[in-house]
């Protein structure tokens, strides 16, 4: 047995057993639930590391009883370990189909007995894209290079999405510390437990997640350079008609229960801070306008 194998204490990060692994170390664990969720980093018998995620339950027996009618309200697959495991195995799958780069689950991973559902994947050095956004040793020139490399396959995936209707090629919860960066530049996304139901159209779907990643940038980025990254976005975006559609759908609605719920929404506290979803999709509108973008949202979609 390695010595990260051992039974954890209370109010430590818990560690599985990983039966003859060298070394294990936890990169992300769910306090709350039963501690078998986590994100793990395996050094194998093969001198290899690799990514080892299990899922298990993120909240209390009662607490993820509770989720079932929100996220039924709120459109959204549940929360339960096991369909997220199968959730996020689809949605990998879907994503690699048509090219789009995600954490790749390698061959030569050695046999291990793991109890809880997992999927093993390739290790990598890098950081999120947020943190590298963050980073204030990291100048702005490059930063807005690797924006505009990052924007034309963030498109793609929008439109495919819209042509094909699968929401499997949105993301549930979108921010740029979800996407990873290699050392050499390579962008990678993940974390797909959760996907949206049919209840949400493509288009209001295609606006949070527009939103969820400038709301990100948002709050890393120095203010006063902000709109410098807004006008990269407006100019190398390929498809300027769904940077409408964050505000379109969070304040027009077509849908009046729907318009009624975002409205009831935007008056909580949390969303009162300037990097809210709501206030940076009026950002967005705003910057659009001003820059030629579509304004009057007369041609789009319900």
């Amino acid at each position: 047995m390695s010595e990260t194998t051992k039974k954890p204490t209370k109010g430590k990060n818990r560690i599985p057993d990983f039966p003859g692994a060298l070394q294990a170390t936890c990169l992300d664990w769910s306090r709350r639930g039963d501690g078998h969720h986590g994100v793990f980093l395996i050094e194998a018998v093969n001198k290899k590391k690799y990514i080892v995620k299990c899922y298990g339950r993120k909240r209390s027996k009662w607490g993820e009883i509770l989720t079932i009618p929100g996220n039924y309200l709120t459109g959204r697959s549940s929360s339960r370990p096991l369909t997220r495991f199968h959730t996020e195995k689809e949605v990998l799958h879907t994503w690699r189909r048509h090219g789009f780069d995600v954490f790749q689950e390698p061959k030569d991973f050695p046999p291990m007995v793991i109890t809880p559902p997992h999927l093993v994947f390739e290790y990598i050095n890098g950081r999120t894209l947020l943190s590298y956004f963050a980073d204030p040793h990291i100048g702005k020139d490059n930063k807005i290079a690797t924006l505009k490399r990052f924007i034309p396959e963030w498109g793609r995936r929008h439109h495919l999405a819209m042509k094909s209707k699968n929401r499997l090629l949105i993301q549930e919860h979108p921010s740029f510390k979800h996407v990873y960066m290699n050392n050499d530049g390579r962008l990678i996304f993940f974390d797909f437990e959760t996907v949206y139901t049919p209840m949400h159209s493509l288009p209001s779907l295609i606006g949070r997640e527009i939103a969820g990643y400038v709301r990100s940038l948002y709050k890393v980025i120095v203010p006063g350079e902000f709109n410098d990254f807004l006008d990269v976005l407006i100019r190398e975006y390929p498809y300027r008609e769904y940077l409408s559609y964050p505000f379109y759908y969070f304040f027009r609605n077509p849908n009046p229960l729907t318009k009624l719920l975002y409205a009831l929404d935007r008056r909580l506290p949390r969303h009162q801070k300037r990097h809210s979803k709501y206030p940076v999709a009026r950002l967005l509108k705003d910057h659009l306008g001003r820059t030629g973008g579509a304004g009057d949202n007369s041609q789009l979609p319900p």
